[in-house]
């Protein structure tokens, strides 16, 4: 550490601070060397902990409107440019100098932010419930103390030798935070209960997306009915889990075309459609290309980016019950 102590308490301007740390936040490692994140020998902090920065909008969701899922937390830090992201149907506004903790399983995207913007991301796996105050709370702003342990985990990470003290700046990060007390509300959103009712499903649902879904048995996992299942869903969020289902399984879909070299055939397959027909037919319908030319599009290739549209229902042509 190369600060006093007392320089944790001593007042500062956070657009200062944003300056300060935007130099180190872009010169992080890749995370490509670390694909397990960094670990936690002690066992009561966060573990597999990765840092990443983004600073060109596209980056952020590819001019894509795709919403991210995945089993990690996920703290976003703004440090130039501000924006909205959406976590779970809830609008969070995000300025310079805010942070926002995301918790696994929820769903979250960036509508809209600043053309230019340079936004710290450190993800990793702890308890579902071990922050669910500070991801409940919205949007907070970092504090002079913050800063400084905010400052170590990037030196940390940047640090193979410092590895394992990053877990640790990490959990005092977050516990700081939280006692910083709530943030801003979203503008719109979920109670707490249906939110935790959606991670749930989506817990069970998405390791089951490569393989014949029967609704009935994921509702006794769930201790519901088939029927109080369906029903609950669409009370909460106005549409149809076989749409849900559908569209998880082209969300994972659009992840392989970019992140993989996996043939159509398999993509399908590994998404749970019936066939590549299937699967070409369904992934037109929500995207508005076909799968080779979303992948295409992606990888730099010539074509409009499409508006993610398609019918309220249908077959998806997906193996297994809906």
């Amino acid at each position: 550490m190369d600060q006093p102590m007392e320089a944790l308490t001593k007042p500062m301007n956070p657009i200062v601070r944003c300056q300060e740390l935007e130099p180190l936040a872009a010169s992080l490692l890749p995370a490509d060397g670390w694909p397990q994140g960094v670990e936690n020998p002690q066992g009561f902090f966060p573990s597999s902990v990765i840092c990443f920065c983004r600073r060109e909008t596209s980056r952020l969701s590819g001019g894509w409107p795709i919403r991210s899922h995945h089993d990690r937390h996920v703290l976003v830090i703004a440090l130039r440019g501000g924006g909205v992201v959406s976590v779970d149907g809830g609008l969070h506004r995000l300025g310079p100098g805010e942070g926002l903790l995301m918790e696994p399983f929820a769903f979250h995207s960036y509508p809209c932010t600043d053309s230019l913007v340079c936004w710290l991301f450190i993800t990793f796996h702890a308890p579902a419930t071990a922050y669910r105050r500070l991801a409940g709370g919205g949007a907070r702003r970092l504090g002079e103390g913050e800063w400084f342990l905010l400052r170590e985990c990037l030196t940390c990470w940047n640090e193979p030798e410092r590895h394992p003290l990053l877990p640790p700046h990490l959990g005092l990060l977050l516990a700081r935070l939280t006692e910083r007390g709530p943030g801003r509300s979203p503008d719109a959103g979920l109670s707490v209960a249906e939110r935790e009712f959606l991670r749930t499903l989506n817990r069970q649902l998405i390791p089951r997306l490569g393989r014949p879904l029967d609704i009935r048995t994921l509702a006794r996992a769930m201790g519901h009915s088939e029927s109080h299942l369906r029903a609950r869903f669409r009370q909460i969020t106005g549409g149809s889990l076989g749409r849900h289902l559908r569209q998880l399984r082209i969300e994972r879909a659009c992840h392989l075309l970019h992140t993989t070299a996996l043939g159509i055939g398999e993509i399908a397959h590994q998404c749970g459609f019936a066939s590549p027909y299937a699967f070409s037919r369904t992934f037109r319908e929500e995207r508005g290309v076909p799968p080779s030319q979303y992948r295409a599009i992606r990888e730099g290739g010539p074509g409009p980016l499409p508006h993610c549209h398609g019918p309220a229902g249908g077959t998806d042509g997906s193996r297994g019950s809906d």
